[in-house]
């Protein structure tokens, strides 16, 4: 969202309007603009958590193949990419941002483990869990440090 001002210029040899848009939400950079999906897309990973098992679907096959893990794998993967595009600011830093990354991942999933444990009746901790979790970080931080460390040798070369 944008605000228009209009500054009319008066002078015995100019005449005319300056338009200038400015933008109307808080941030001054647009980088921190960067911050809402991974925050939304957290919000969602903690809703889908801690609403009760009653209306999870269940199945045999979920069980043998271990569906609710591959889901919790996904999640993380999806939130890992959103938070490295969120922390992409530090150019050059790879490392650091992966490890952020999977630090700040594993430890929400750890959270919500724990809250799923204190806040409802019906989930419970499990450790498999925040291992898929955390999984699901790892892959995509590997996927993501490759892709990186190929373009930052394109430039070099």
């Amino acid at each position: 969202f944008f605000f228009q001002a209009e500054d009319g210029i008066r002078d015995h040899c100019v005449t005319g309007v300056q338009t200038c848009a400015l933008p109307i939400y808080p941030w001054s950079d647009i980088n921190h603009m960067r911050w809402i999906l991974p925050v939304v897309w957290a919000g969602g990973i903690m809703y889908l958590s801690l609403m009760p098992s009653s209306e999870i679907p269940k199945s045999p096959w979920f069980e043998t193949l271990m569906i609710d893990k591959w889901v919790h794998a996904f999640l993380y993967f999806v939130l890992a990419f959103l938070l490295l595009y969120a922390i992409q600011i530090w150019e050059g830093q790879l490392l650091k941002n992966a490890l952020i990354m999977i630090s700040v991942c594993s430890f929400y999933g750890f959270l919500i483990e724990v809250l799923q444990n204190q806040l409802t009746d019906s989930r419970h901790f499990e450790i498999l869990d925040w291992i898929a979790d955390t999984i699901g970080a790892i892959i995509y931080s590997l996927i993501w440090m490759r892709r990186n460390s190929v373009r930052h040798q394109k430039k070099i070369s």
